[in-house]
């Protein structure tokens, strides 16, 4: 991830673990322990579902798009890099993309930190 350029260093308040889980391929997953930060819920539910598909109707374009490594996608503000840090070997690190597995992470920006690039 360092190469990818998808993790930096940090000085944070906040860390949460690392775990890597064996997938059924053998190879290995990187995984962080946000079962803590998890447990603080967002106050911004996602959006209902049926108000959105109400806003498609009429429409006769649509499109969908298939992004490897999605939340890989959206960038991470300065804030949502201190809550979403994490510790190993090298230190402490944060994840210059979202990271899968952080409850209310595709929420909008409505103070949580995450914001779309």
């Amino acid at each position: 991830m360092f190469k990818m350029s998808k993790i930096e260093p940090l000085n944070s308040e906040r860390a949460s673990p690392i775990v890597l889980v064996r997938k059924p391929d053998g190879s290995e997953r990187f995984c962080v322990d946000y079962r803590e930060r998890n447990s603080v819920k967002d106050s911004f539910p996602m959006p209902n579902i049926e108000s959105k598909l109400k806003k498609l109707h009429g429409s006769t374009i649509f499109t969908s798009l298939d992004c490897t490594s999605g939340y890989w996608q959206i960038k991470m503000s300065e804030k949502a890099k201190q809550i979403s840090s994490f510790i190993c070997k090298r230190g402490l690190l944060s994840l210059k993309v979202m990271q899968f597995g952080l409850c209310n992470a595709g929420a909008k920006n409505h103070g949580n930190g995450f914001k779309r690039s």
